[in-house]
């Protein structure tokens, strides 16, 4: 893949894949470059480079998940400590908030569909799921989010 192609990839779905990696893990950075390293290392170019990344994001991010979620049991078991973080009460509510209500899986489609531009098709081999199966998931999960959005711009 030459330098050229893989910018204008770089700059196209980054943020998409950072908002997938982020809804999954708190090393989102590290997990879209990993993925990005993956590609350049590929013996032969994928079919569909961002197909690939969304797949390999969304495999990076479940795994670091883990072993976020791992190291966070080892931490509080020698810790024995109980503490909770107070909610910030100057957030704003936005797109991102309107994701956040989403499941993970569901978010990932939304972004990888209207980020990355995946078709149907591409989500459920991405998913694990067949693309109408893709296509009720989006769609229930857009509704989720207009209707979130709607009752946030009524108050």
């Amino acid at each position: 893949m030459d330098a050229q192609r893989l910018g204008r990839l770089l700059n196209d779905l980054a943020p998409a894949l950072m908002a997938m990696a982020r809804g999954r893990c708190r090393h989102a950075e590290d997990v879209v470059q990993q993925a990005f390293v993956a590609l350049i290392g590929q013996a032969r170019e994928p079919e569909n480079p961002a197909a690939w990344l969304f797949g390999a994001v969304r495999q990076l991010a479940l795994a670091r998940a883990r072993e976020e979620a791992r190291r966070e049991r080892r931490e509080e078991a020698a810790a024995r400590t109980e503490g909770t973080i107070p909610p910030d009460p100057a957030r704003t509510l936005d797109l991102a908030e309107a994701l956040a209500v989403l499941d993970a899986d569901d978010r990932d489609m939304v972004l990888a569909r209207v980020h990355g531009g995946l078709s149907f098709e591409e989500i459920g081999l991405v998913a694990g799921i067949s693309a109408s199966t893709a296509w009720r998931r989006y769609q229930a999960a857009m509704e989720t989010v207009r209707a979130r959005m709607e009752g946030w711009n009524e108050s």
